[in-house]
């Protein structure tokens, strides 16, 4: 998954999300496992913890058991890159399509807001920085405003090229959302992705159902 600064659900926990300045919530699909990047594990420490996640996923799903080492491996790296980049909260997908393994994240990054008093001029902001076509970027960014239960927000969707060795894949199709964190001078920044570009349409669909279960609490 790139790095952040570049760029039928079921409740499940919510890691990371005491060390923000807010408190709040996301809702992943069932088929998504959250791993913690505040935990800090290293080497076969990494890996045993990974296992249990997907041990939990493969008694339920046969198909997940059969390639349970190649998805412990998954798991583990994710891990480690969330906590690289400090994220919030962290999930992957643990799913397969046509027999084979789906690879989609999802990390929840806290940033700040330069115009906390004024919202309109805060999403024209965010509207303008996310309409830059950056280095990497394979297509034009899709930007529009939406409207969450959560509170106005900004939608960013493209496709990114990576390094193929890494990913499998020369490019990505990034989804993210900027959602300000209501009375606070602070957002959440939700960055869903995946290199299975066939099943790219579904996953967005997917990462716009996520972005509507936001919720912060007082």
């Amino acid at each position: 998954m790139p790095a952040l600064e570049q760029l039928g659900l079921g409740e499940a926990p919510v890691p990371g999300a005491n060390s923000a300045a807010f408190s709040c919530s996301v809702t992943p699909p069932e088929v998504y496992v959250a791993v913690d990047p505040d935990v800090d594990l290293e080497g076969e420490e990494l890996r045993a913890a990974a296992a249990r996640l997907v041990d939990g996923r493969a008694a339920v799903d046969p198909l997940v058991a059969k390639r349970r080492s190649e998805w412990i491996d998954h798991v583990a790296t994710f891990w480690q890159s969330a906590r690289d980049q400090q994220a919030l909260m962290a999930y992957t997908m643990l799913d397969h399509a046509g027999g084979e393994p789906v690879r989609a994240s999802l990390m929840v990054a806290e940033g700040l807001g330069g115009h906390p008093d004024d919202l309109d001029v805060e999403i024209r902001c965010v509207v303008a920085a996310f309409s830059v076509v950056e280095e990497g970027d394979a297509t034009e960014p899709d930007v529009t405003v939406v409207q969450l239960p959560a509170g106005p927000a900004v939608r960013l969707r493209k496709l990114a090229r990576i390094d193929p060795a890494e990913h499998g894949s020369p490019l990505i199709d990034v989804v993210l959302y900027w959602v300000p964190v209501p009375g606070q001078p602070a957002c959440l920044l939700l960055s869903f992705s995946t290199p299975d570009l066939p099943l790219a349409d579904m996953l967005a669909e997917t990462a716009d159902d996520v972005a509507h279960t936001v919720r912060f609490r007082p």
